[in-house]
C-alpha cells in the first residue's frame, strides 16, 4: 500500500509557515515516492471551538491553493462534538488509522480535547516518523494566522499578503443584484460571502478579478450600500473593461489596496462620478505595481 505523507494543521490562512511545512512534506514525499495528504477542518471549525473569528480561506479556497502547490489529497476533519472532544490518544489513533509513512507538523500544533496534545505527544504515539517544522519568522516577526486576520480586518491587504503563500482572495458564484450599476453604465457582479469567510474592513478597494483564468482590473465594494438604503453586505465588483453575463459563474476577487470608506451619496450621478474616480485610481495602482515588478 502506498502509505501517505500526512501534513497536519488547520491551514486556515496557508501562510508562509504553512507553505514551508507543505513544501517540506512534498520534498520528502517525492524522495520516498509517496503522495502528500493534507489534513484540515471543514468550514465552521473556529465557531465550533468557541472562537469568534472568521476563516481567511474557506475549505474550497484551501483546496484551490493546495492543488496549485501540487497536493491533490485533502482529508477533512469534521467539526462535530464527537471529533472535537476526543482525547489526544484517540486523535493520534485516528492519524495512525491513515497508515502514514511520515507526519509533518508545525512546532505549535495542538490537538485533542482542550488542546491537550502537542508535538511530543505525536512523536510518542504516532507509528511513523514525525517531522516538526519550526515557527516561521519574517523580519523577527512570527508569521501567524492571528496577525494576518488582524491586518485583513483593518483593510491592510498589502501587508497581509506579505505573510500569505498566495494573496488574499474571495471566491464565489455570481448572483443577481440590484442592477443599478448597469443603469449607470458601470455594471457590477455580486458575491454573497459565506458567514464563515473573513472579509476585509468594509470599504472600496482596487482589485484584480479572475474570470475563467483571465485577470481584470476591478473596483470592489465590500460591505453595505447606504446610497440605496441597503444594509445587507456583499462583495460588489465593477470589472473594468469586461462585458458579458457572469451569473452563476465562479469568480475570484483579489483586493489589492484600500481606496476609501463606503459613504452615502446624495444621488446616483454623484455615486457614478466617484466610481469613475475609483476606476482611474485603480488603473494607476495596478499600472504602478506592474511597472514596479518590471523594475526589480
Amino acid at each position: 500500500m502506498n502509505r501517505p505523507v500526512i501534513a497536519l494543521g488547520y491551514f486556515d490562512s496557508i501562510h508562509l509557515g504553512h507553505k514551508k511545512l507543505l513544501n517540506e512534506a512534498l520534498k520528502y514525499a517525492r524522495e520516498e515516492e509517496k503522495k502528500v495528504s493534507v489534513c484540515t477542518f471543514e468550514d465552521g471549525f473556529l465557531s465550533s471551538v468557541g472562537r469568534n473569528e472568521k476563516e481567511v480561506f474557506l475549505l474550497n479556497e484551501r483546496r484551490m491553493i493546495f492543488k496549485e502547490m501540487g497536493i491533490e489529497s485533502v482529508i477533512v476533519f469534521p467539526c462535530n462534538s464527537d471529533f472535537l472532544s476526543q482525547s489526544k490518544e484517540d486523535f493520534c489513533q485516528s492519524i495512525n488509522d491513515l497508515n502514514p509513512s511520515a507526519v509533518f507538523v508545525g512546532a505549535d500544533y495542538r490537538f485533542g480535547k482542550n488542546a491537550s496534545g502537542d508535538v511530543e505527544c505525536l512523536k510518542n504515539l504516532i507509528n511513523a516518523p514525525v517531522f516538526v517544522i519550526d515557527i516561521f519568522f519574517v523580519k523577527e516577526k512570527k508569521v501567524s494566522t492571528t496577525s494576518i486576520r488582524d491586518l485583513i480586518s483593518a483593510g491592510k491587504i498589502e501587508e497581509a499578503d506579505k505573510f500569505l503563500s498566495t494573496p488574499y482572495f474571495i471566491s464565489g458564484t455570481v448572483t443577481e443584484g440590484r442592477k443599478v450599476g448597469r443603469e449607470m453604465g458601470l455594471p457590477t457582479v455580486n458575491l454573497v460571502p459565506s458567514k464563515n469567510k473573513l472579509l476585509p474592513l468594509f470599504g472600496v478597494y482596487a482589485a484584480k478579478v479572475f474570470v475563467e483564468g483571465n485577470g481584470f482590473d476591478a473596483v470592489v465594494n465590500i460591505g453595505d450600500h447606504p446610497t440605496f438604503n441597503d444594509a445587507n453586505y456583499n462583495v460588489e465588483t465593477h470589472i473594468i473593461g469586461y462585458s458579458g453575463d457572469l451569473y452563476g459563474k465562479q469568480i475570484i476577487v483579489k483586493p489589492i489596496a484600500y481606496l476609501r470608506k463606503i459613504k452615502k451619496f446624495d444621488d446616483i450621478i454623484s455615486l457614478k462620478r466617484q466610481i469613475e474616480s475609483d476606476i482611474k485610481t485603480t488603473k494607476e495602482i495596478t499600472h504602478d505595481k506592474i511597472r514596479g515588478c518590471g523594475e526589480q
